[in-house]
């Protein structure tokens, strides 16, 4: 069992061998030493060290999506998705957007904007005009 440093011990020792000191430390020892660095006895260099060494530590964690409960989640919304594609299918079928008359040979004529539309007799308004 290795023997914990004290914050002395680690603020006086050589950047190259406190380097060495985290890779061998553990991640509570990390913590704490982090904790320290607001007595300023690990500020600069050691202190960003530190830092660094525990957010390495973090992101070689496994990230939430590889757990089992994600696949199981996954693969329950593909085959949800699969069931309900006849209905979707039917949905987008029977849009009338998407109907076409093909047999009909009815084109439609664009209105040109020059061409004015002819008045409407507004339901507010009941005297004839002129």
């Amino acid at each position: 069992m290795k023997k914990e440093k004290s914050k002395d011990e680690l603020a006086r020792m050589p950047d190259a061998e406190f380097a060495d000191w985290l890779e061998t430390a553990s991640d509570k020892e990390l913590r704490a030493v982090n904790l320290d660095l607001g007595d300023h006895l690990l500020s600069g260099t050691k202190g960003w060290l530190v830092q660094q060494e525990l957010e390495i530590r973090t992101a070689k964690r496994h990230h939430w999506t590889l757990t089992p409960v994600f696949f199981i989640a996954f693969l329950t919304m593909i085959f949800a998705a699969i069931a309900a594609w006849p209905t979707i299918r039917d949905w987008i079928s029977s849009s009338p957007n998407l109907k076409k008359d093909v047999g009909s040979g009815v084109v439609p004529v664009p209105r040109n904007a020059a061409t004015p539309s002819p008045p409407v007799a507004s339901p507010f308004n009941s005297s004839p005009t002129p």
